[in-house]
This record gives C-alpha cells, sequence and structure tokens, in this order.
C-alpha cells in the first residue's frame, strides 16, 4: 500500500526530527531506512506494520502476513498520516523562512519540517509526561515497559491505563510520579470528552488553556504536546534547550521565546529546525 502527500516529504528527516522514533512501539531501521511497530489493526488484532520512503512525496505501508480488505487498509492509511504528519501545509512555514533564514526554507522544501507522531493524541500525551524529570534512558524504558506490560508490544489505549490503576503504573512500570499523573489526565481527558477510548483526539480546537488546567502539566509539557499538533507558535523549554540556546546564542531561559520571536506562528521551526541543520 502506497500512501502520497500533497507536499514534498522525508521519512528519514520525519524519524530524526526528535526522540519519539526511539521510544516503544517505534523501532527504526537505519540500513534499510524502514520505520515500523507494533499496532492494534481494525480487526483487533495486533500487527506489525513497516514503512518505507517510495519517492519525495509517497511513503509504502507494509504489514507482513495480513490480507487486509479495503476498510482495514483506510484505517492503516489513516494511521500512517497522523504518523507522518500529512495534514500539515508547510507553505506559510516556507514563505516566512525564506526571509529569516533560506536554509530552514530549503530544508522544508525538501521535505522536513514534520515531526514523527504516535497513533492517537493520547499516545503523544503519555510520552511528553515521561520526559518530565527524566532523563532520556529513564523515559525510553518507561515506553518501552508501558507498551509491553500493557499494551502487548503496541501502545495501550486510556481504557488500559484505567484498568491498570496507578499502584501498578508505579510500582510494577516504575513510573514515580508520574504514574499518578498519568492514571488522572487519562480519566479527565475521557469525562471532559478531549479524546475517545482510543485516545483520538475530539476537540479540534484544543489549545493551551485547555492543558494547562491538568494538574501535573507544566508550560514545557503543554507546548510540547501542542507541537505534536502542528502548534509551532511556542518552544516547548526544558533544561535541554536552555542549554543549549545558552551555549548556541547566549540567551537566558527568559530570553530564548523573544529571540525567535521574528519566526511569530513558527516559533519552535525557527528554532528546531535551525538546530538540526547545524547538527
Amino acid at each position: 500500500m502506497i500512501i502520497r502527500s500533497k507536499y514534498s516529504l522525508s521519512l528519514k528527516n520525519i524519524v530524526m526530527s526528535h526522540g519519539w522514533f526511539q521510544l516503544a512501539p517505534w523501532n527504526w531501521d537505519p540500513i534499510n531506512h524502514n520505520l515500523s511497530r507494533i499496532e492494534l489493526c481494525r480487526d483487533g488484532y495486533l500487527k506489525r506494520v513497516i514503512c518505507g520512503q517510495v519517492n519525495s512525496k509517497s511513503i509504502s505501508i507494509q504489514i507482513p502476513d495480513a490480507d487486509l480488505t479495503p476498510i482495514e487498509k483506510e484505517y492503516i492509511k489513516k494511521k500512517a498520516e497522523r504518523w507522518f504528519s500529512f495534514a500539515w501545509d508547510p507553505t506559510e512555514a516556507i514563505r516566512l523562512s525564506k526571509i529569516i533564514d533560506p536554509e530552514v526554507s530549503r530544508f522544508i522544501e525538501n521535505g522536513g519540517g514534520r515531526f514523527l507522531r504516535g497513533s492517537s493524541f493520547y499516545e503523544d500525551c503519555i510520552k511528553t509526561i515521561l520526559t518530565i524529570n527524566a532523563n532520556w534512558k529513564f523515559t525510553v524504558r518507561m515506553a518501552a515497559d508501558i507498551s509491553m506490560q500493557l499494551g502487548e508490544g503496541g501502545f495501550p489505549n486510556p481504557l488500559t491505563i484505567l484498568k491498570a490503576g496507578p499502584i501498578i503504573l508505579k510500582k510494577d512500570l516504575r513510573l514515580g510520579f508520574r504514574a499518578e499523573v498519568i492514571y488522572q489526565i487519562s480519566r479527565q481527558l475521557l469525562d471532559r470528552g478531549i479524546i475517545d477510548e482510543r485516545g483520538m483526539l475530539k476537540k479540534p480546537t484544543l489549545g493551551f488553556e485547555d492543558l494547562i488546567q491538568f494538574r501535573g502539566l507544566g508550560p514545557y509539557t503543554v507546548n510540547h504536546i501542542l507541537m505534536l499538533l502542528h502548534n509551532f507558535e511556542w518552544i516547548p523549554i526544558d533544561s535541554e534547550v536552555t542549554n543549549y540556546c545558552q551555549l548556541t546564542y547566549k540567551l537566558k531561559t527568559d530570553e530564548i521565546q523573544e529571540y525567535f520571536a521574528p519566526w511569530g506562528k513558527y516559533r519552535f521551526l525557527g528554532y528546531k529546525l535551525r538546530r538540526i541543520i547545524d547538527s
């Protein structure tokens, strides 16, 4: 199965856009440039989905040893379109970056500027919480345990998290204080009608004020979650961003957002894509 984008996209650039590819159930094959994951399909079975680049606007989707119906193919297609941010229109970002930083503009034109996402808003939300006050190795371990112990290899839905409960999340999965945060947020996202039972977003206009009210979510967490909804207006600032901006631009923490203000609603892209290009 082939999925096609209206715009150029690079699977490798999407994978390398941030650390999500290292978090289960994602698996990146750097030799063959294939990205795969265990995914719950429409028929209720977990299957391995393998994605590869076909050309500058197309991605191949393979599910080995599976004879999919047209409805099942459409189901996986929608998932893949979310993974690779097919809905994002880069036109305005390209236009602005041509003025501010032509290298960034060329990077986007050549398929960069998209960020790998999970199968649902819920997956991205929970994984963002796993980064709070944790080094990356710890975050990778927590994501793996959640997928293997609760999702049978895939990423669990909110009902599975709620069924496990905060005690299992804390003691068996060793999530620490994040266990209670994840449990409460899972409950409230469902109760407030923000997500459905699969973790898919039901409120398309979700904004900063909607999320900052949740206990345990601070500005960094909220802005990171919004970034994965293609809201690039603010930079999710944590210690890693602070240290980088201090070394590279001699900026104090409270100066970072203003420094990238010329990028307007693409402030995060101005910061992140310049950093990717320079790395």
